[in-house]
């Protein structure tokens, strides 16, 4: 039954062109259909921009931890302990490689990139891990 108050000599065609003529409703239906597209926009940029500054930290953290064991001013143990506390404020959890030879030192920081952002909305369809790696030469003895 037609809710437009076409009454009943007009017949049903009248009705049904009142009804397609009818505009109220129109933003709510909007609104529920691009919400979602929005939403996930919103925090998929919210992801990324976290992501992109976790990033940075790792690879300051990785700068200074390969800088101190080139300079000899860090061990192995205290460059794992100042690539930790240097990124605890992300609470996210990293893996750290350290490997030294006679001439060099290679600091490695990686962390899955589907654990990266804060909503993982869109983090989580990207595979693999981000690595920050840091390769300096020995300061002479």
């Amino acid at each position: 039954m037609c809710h437009f108050r076409c009454g009943e000599s007009r017949g049903p065609t009248a009705c049904m062109r009142r009804f397609r003529s009818d505009e109220r409703g129109a933003v709510t239906i909007a609104f529920a259909l691009w919400f979602p597209l929005v939403a996930f926009i919103f925090f998929a940029i919210l992801d990324f921009a976290y992501a992109f500054t976790v990033n940075a930290s790792m690879w300051q953290q990785t700068r200074v931890a390969a800088r101190g064991m080139s300079m000899f001013e860090l061990t192995e143990s205290e460059a794992r302990h100042v690539i930790q506390h240097g990124l605890s404020w992300s609470q996210k959890d990293f893996e750290v490689d350290i490997a030294s030879d006679r001439r060099t030192v290679t600091v490695s920081v990686s962390t899955p990139y589907s654990k990266l952002g804060i909503t993982n909305t869109a983090m989580r369809m990207i595979g693999g891990d981000w690595v920050t790696r840091v390769t300096m030469l020995k300061e002479p003895v």
